[in-house]
C-alpha cells in the first residue's frame, strides 16, 4: 500500500502533465487524466489564449539571476552549499505549441489540471553560485497567461552534474529519489523552490506502507522572512 504524506500541488501536477506530453508532435496526445491536442505555433503568432510565445518570453527573458537561500532541514543534511547564494538561469528556445486540454469523462477530478496552455520548449541551464547545481536540461515553459509562466524540472539524483547531495547517513532507510526545480516567472518577478523527494519504505516488510515526502531545501527569489519556508 502506498500513502502520500503531503497535499498534491496542482501547479506541479499540471507541469507534470505538460512534461509528459512534451514530445513536440502536432495532433492528439493523451494522459490518463486529460485528452489533449497540440498545435505548433510560431513565436510571433497569437495563440487561442490571446497571446503569443514571444509575449511569454518577454516575461521570462532568456537569462535571469536570482537570490537563492538554502534552508535548514531537520530530517537530513545536505551540501555542499548553505546560507545565501544565487541561481543563474539561461534559456534557449527550440519551439512552441498551443495545447488544448480537457478532462476525460471518467476523470472529472482532473478538471483543475486539464488546462489550455502555451508551451515553449527550451534548452535550459541552472547554475548556483558555488556549484551545487550545474545542470543542463530540456525544459518546458508553461503559460496560461503571458505574464504567469512556470518552468519545472525533476532531476534524477544520479544524473546531477552539480555537487548537490544528501548525506546518506542522515537518511537511514529512506531514499533520495528526485530533486525538483520549480520556477515561477511573473512580470519583473521570479520566485520558486528547490525540493527533494524522499521515499520511506517503513520497515521494508510486505505489510509496511511506502510514503513520499517533498522537502524544500532552497527558496528562490526575495523573501521578507528569512526564517519562514518559501512559497513560490
Amino acid at each position: 500500500m502506498e500513502t502520500l504524506q503531503q497535499p498534491v500541488n496542482l501547479v506541479l501536477l499540471l507541469l507534470l502533465v505538460a512534461a509528459g506530453c512534451a514530445g513536440g508532435q502536432t495532433g492528439e496526445e493523451s494522459t490518463e487524466a486529460c485528452k489533449e491536442e497540440s498545435t505548433v505555433v510560431a513565436l510571433d503568432e497569437s495563440s487561442p489564449l490571446g497571446f503569443s510565445p514571444n509575449q511569454v518570453l518577454a516575461t521570462t527573458g532568456i537569462s535571469a539571476t536570482a537570490p537563492l537561500r538554502w534552508l535548514s532541514t531537520s530530517d537530513f543534511s545536505y551540501g555542499p552549499e548553505s546560507g545565501i547564494s544565487s541561481i543563474d538561469l539561461q534559456l534557449q528556445v527550440t519551439g512552441a505549441r498551443f495545447v488544448k486540454s480537457e478532462a476525460r469523462p471518467s476523470q472529472t477530478m482532473a478538471l483543475p489540471i486539464c488546462t489550455d496552455r502555451v508551451e515553449i520548449n527550451v534548452e535550459a541551464t541552472a547554475v548556483t553560485a558555488s556549484g551545487a547545481l550545474d545542470e543542463h536540461f530540456d525544459g518546458v515553459l508553461l503559460a496560461t497567461q503571458a505574464n504567469d509562466v512556470w518552468l519545472n524540472h525533476i532531476f534524477d539524483p544520479s544524473s546531477l552534474s552539480g555537487g548537490f547531495s544528501i548525506n546518506p547517513m542522515t537518511l537511514g532507510a529512506r531514499r533520495f529519489i528526485h530533486l525538483t526545480l520549480q520556477i515561477h516567472f511573473e512580470q519583473d518577478l521570479l520566485s520558486g523552490t528547490l525540493s527533494t523527494g524522499i521515499e520511506d519504505s517503513g520497515t521494508g516488510t510486505a505489510n509496511s506502507s511506502v510514503s513520499f515526502t517533498e522537502v524544500p531545501v532552497a527558496c528562490i527569489g526575495n523573501f521578507a522572512d528569512a526564517d519562514a519556508a518559501c512559497t513560490p
